[in-house]
Parts: C-alpha cells; sequence; structure tokens
C-alpha cells in the first residue's frame, strides 16, 4: 500500500538530512572584489569565486625605463612635428614638417634606431599637419594642407591609413581654398573620424564626420563662427560622440550625432589650452591664471570649478 503524499515528502527529507551527515560540507563561493581598468575609467568589480590566487612579489618591470628608440632625419631636414600613438600603444604614426614631408608608421617595440614600417612621400609640399590614431584599432589619420596657390592659398587633403600599406585607404579633399587652419581627431574605436577646416572666406568651421571605411562624409555642417574668429583649440571625445573647438574667444560643443553646436561660452581670450573628457561630459579651458572647468548638466555645461593661480600663468 502506498505511503499518502505527506508520508512520502518526510520520508525523503530524512533521507536528504541523513545523507547530509554524512557528507562535508561545501562551502559557498568566495566574494572577491577587484580593479578593472578600461578605456572609460577605473572600476572595483566584485565577483564570485575561489579566493584570489597568491601574486608573485618578485615580478619584474615590463620594460626598463628610458629612451625606448629614436629616430633621425637622416639629413632630409625633416621636422617631426606631428606624431601619435595608437592601437594600444604599439603603433607610432609621424607626418614631417618643413622639408621631404611625409606619412611614416613605426612599431612602438622596435630596436633602437627604429625603422620606418612604411613611409609615404606623397605629403610633399604641404603644410599644417595634424595626425591622429585610435587607441582601440589599426586605425590612423593625416590631415595636411597643399599649397595650391602661394603659402596664403591651401587646400586642406584627409588621409585615412591602416598598417599594411603606405597607400591611404581613402583620401577627402576639402573644397575651400582656406589661408588657414585644418585639424583632424578620431575615436577610441576608430569608428568616428572628425575633421574641421577654418573657411576664412565665409568665417564657418567646416565640420566633416566620416566612418573608417569610406572618404565620403556621413556629414557635413558649415558652423558660422564670426568674422576674424579662427579655429583654434579643437579635441573630440574618445567616444566620438562630441567634438569640442574655439574660434576666437568662443568655445564650442559640437553633437556629432545631430551634427548641431549644443552650447557656446565666451572664454576670454583665444588660447589653445582645451580639452573633453572621454564620454563628452566635462571641458576645460585654460586662460590668464585660471582654468576653468565645465560639465554637462541636462541639455547644456555649467561651470563646475574654477582653479586660480597667481603670477604669471
Amino acid at each position: 500500500m502506498s505511503q499518502p503524499p505527506f508520508a512520502a515528502l518526510v520520508a525523503a527529507l530524512g533521507l536528504a538530512a541523513a545523507a547530509a551527515a554524512q557528507t562535508p560540507p561545501v562551502e559557498a563561493p568566495a566574494r572577491r572584489s577587484a580593479l578593472e581598468v578600461t578605456p572609460d575609467g577605473a572600476f572595483v568589480r566584485e565577483t564570485r569565486g575561489q579566493a584570489a590566487p597568491q601574486v608573485a612579489t618578485d615580478v619584474a618591470e615590463l620594460t626598463t625605463p628610458g629612451r625606448l628608440w629614436s629616430h633621425t632625419d637622416g639629413g632630409l631636414a625633416w621636422i617631426g612635428k606631428a606624431a601619435s600613438i595608437g592601437d594600444r600603444g604599439t603603433q607610432v604614426f609621424v607626418e614631417y614638417d618643413l622639408n621631404s614631408e611625409a606619412n611614416e608608421l613605426f612599431s612602438a617595440f622596435d630596436a633602437d634606431p627604429a625603422t620606418a614600417l612604411w613611409s609615404d612621400g606623397s605629403a610633399l609640399g604641404t603644410e599644417a599637419r595634424m595626425v591622429a590614431s585610435a587607441d582601440a584599432a589599426d586605425t590612423h589619420v593625416a590631415i595636411h594642407q597643399v599649397v595650391v596657390g602661394g603659402p596664403t592659398v591651401r587646400q586642406a587633403v584627409l588621409r585615412k591609413y591602416s598598417s599594411g600599406s603606405a597607400t591611404p585607404d581613402w583620401s577627402y579633399t576639402f573644397t575651400p581654398l582656406i589661408n588657414a587652419g585644418a585639424k583632424v581627431g578620431i575615436s577610441r574605436d576608430g569608428q568616428t573620424i572628425v575633421a574641421a577646416l577654418m573657411n576664412d572666406n565665409t568665417f564657418d568651421v567646416e565640420v566633416a564626420v566620416f566612418g573608417p571605411d569610406s572618404g565620403t562624409p556621413v556629414s557635413y555642417t558649415a558652423v558660422p563662427v564670426g568674422a576674424n574668429n579662427f579655429l583654434r583649440g579643437f579635441d573630440l571625445s574618445a567616444d566620438g560622440s562630441t567634438l569640442y573647438f574655439s574660434a576666437g574667444t568662443i568655445a564650442h560643443v559640437f553633437d556629432v550625432p545631430s551634427t548641431s553646436v549644443v552650447f557656446t561660452t565666451d572664454i576670454g581670450a583665444s588660447f589653445d589650452s582645451h580639452a573633453i573628457s572621454g564620454d563628452g561630459s566635462v571641458l576645460a579651458f585654460g586662460n590668464f591664471n585660471v582654468m576653468r572647468v565645465w560639465q554637462r548638466s541636462g541639455a547644456t555645461y555649467v561651470n563646475a570649478f574654477d582653479a586660480n593661480r597667481a603670477g604669471q600663468v
């Protein structure tokens, strides 16, 4: 005769208790906290698992402190004016100024003296160069200005490279003939490239946005900045969402997805000291005797704090 359901349950619990009494208890997974450093910042992560292993106390440094390598002009009389480091610090990208202009790519871990992985000499006859490299990708960009009508008439050219070839993956030539600046930035992942030039014929800062695979702009926006206000400060947020630039005495925050200026403020004078945070939420600029920090608050930015310094600063 079968047992009633309640009696069967009691019997099952009794058997389980007896088995448990004969089996050593299993410890719960230990809680661990670890510091995880990412391009977005440092975070404390809590995980479950076994206790952390013992760390050796005799770990050697990865490299010997000091210069890893150098690369000279070899008599070509160029100036190494524009340089960037990319692909997690493994590549060095440069464009030379003044004489024997060229773009070159190096391994950051080359022997001393270093030899270029490749060299593109098609930058001859150019001026006003700037380069940028993606931190987490094999993507490099260079902008320079080709002299087309004497030193005061130039045309900006943007080129995108990767490590496999000295031939650019693509290039883009801006239409305006200018006597002003042109700059470029690239996001951490290499998916957003933003170039801007100062059109001193119309006094617009013209902003062109590209993806990594095409020299056709995803967007092209002319931002009026007023007569005699020239492009100077320039910084693209690491996530590619926000471009910060100054023209004359005005700082502009340009939202890349919406192609619109979302904030402006008067910085008092025209300076070169400008920066924006990785997610575009904080910006800072320097002035005589003061550095000002602004933080995003809703749809605008507010002056979070100032750092004042006395003397000739």
